[in-house]
């Protein structure tokens, strides 16, 4: 993953709410990048957002992340990438995880701008 100049693309909006399972969601099947991060924990512990470079649903625990930061217990974290974005060669998928994993559905969630 790394920041490059992009050729065209549809911009586009997509959101996430992770599981209870914190199981990983295929975004993008597509070579894109990621122009924002907005992501939110309702938790009481820090859970982890993650990117990977796949063109299928990762694998948490298994697959790599390509990108990865903590959100902080009720907090909310925004990255922008600027101008160029981050940069995914195979696709882009999101995962959540937590040391002491999501004790509930829709605890934490993801908003990605993307092309």
């Amino acid at each position: 993953v790394a920041q490059a100049p992009g050729v065209g693309g549809a911009f586009a909006r997509t959101g996430y709410g992770a599981s209870a399972a914190a199981a990983g969601q295929h975004v993008k099947g597509a070579p894109g990048r990621v122009l924002t991060l907005t992501a939110w924990n309702g938790d009481t512990a820090p859970v982890w957002v993650k990117l990977f470079d796949t063109a299928a649903a990762p694998g948490l625990g298994t697959d790599a992340a390509a990108w990865e930061a903590m959100v902080p217990p009720g907090g909310t974290l925004v990255v922008p990438f600027g101008a160029l974005g981050l940069s995914f060669g195979a696709g882009i998928a999101v995962g959540f995880s937590g040391a002491q994993g999501l004790k509930a559905a829709n605890k934490a969630g993801v908003s990605l701008a993307l092309t």
